[in-house]
């Protein structure tokens, strides 16, 4: 069963959709929300086709969302999750993606956060409302039983934050801009269209405040990102 909300206006908090299909889960995180007082779920949905579809109409500023979904209605659920956010990254990049999973396997996070992700947690945190306000002011949240194995070749997070106020796919997509790596072989390594990748570099070029590309690579090369390595 599907729950959608419509923007009318009347909720100056932030607007959350909701994208898992366990509804006891589901009925428990809405409750969550709902009472931290600043949060308005703006929908429900159980697969990934309804995810897409809520995202381009309601334009909330965080999504929340499992890993394992349905990729569309009556169908199984399976790891479909990062499929869903390239797509929501690609229509709606100022929404947020805040992962729910009980995957906790570096290997999921990683395709998670190079979908495009903003942060991922265990559906077992305890201050979900906390980490989906972090998340829409722009700052990284990852789940410490998995941080540090992941971010062991990472610069460290300073409350949250990585350098220029980058995504977790942001500062490693610059990396591989740093070590001379064109569009179509990023694309290929990240697992990301052509556009995508287009698109995020023009992000990326923002949140350094550059003109173009060169004077991006050469910014990050100058702050150690992307400099020890080789093309």
């Amino acid at each position: 069963m599907t729950h959608t909300g419509t923007h009318t206006g009347t909720h100056t908090g932030l607007r959350v959709l909701v994208v898992d299909d366990h509804p006891i889960f589901v009925r428990g995180l809405r409750s969550e929300l709902e009472d931290a007082g600043d949060i308005h779920v703006a929908g429900e949905c159980a697969d990934g086709v309804r995810a897409v579809a809520l995202v381009q109409r309601e334009r909330p500023d965080v999504v929340l969302m499992d890993l394992r979904i349905p990729p569309a209605d009556g169908e199984e659920a399976q790891l479909c999750g990062p499929d869903v956010i390239r797509r929501i990254v690609e229509l709606a990049p100022a929404t947020r993606v805040l992962v729910l999973s009980m995957h906790e396997e570096p290997e999921h996070v990683r395709t998670a956060l190079n979908a495009g992700a903003n942060g991922y947690l265990r559906k077992e945190e305890k201050d979900i409302a906390q980490a989906v306000r972090t998340v829409a002011e722009g700052k990284m949240v990852l789940d410490p039983r998995v941080g540090r194995t992941l971010l062991g070749s990472q610069p460290r997070l300073a409350d949250g934050v990585l350098p220029f106020r980058l995504t977790m796919a942001e500062y490693r997509m610059l990396v591989l801009m740093a070590k001379g790596w064109n569009n179509q072989r990023i694309a290929g390594e990240l697992h990301l269209s052509t556009k995508t990748v287009a698109n995020r570099a023009l992000e990326i070029q923002n949140k350094l405040q550059v003109r173009d590309r060169d004077e991006a690579v050469e910014k990050a090369r100058r702050n150690g990102i992307g400099a020890e390595h080789n093309p």
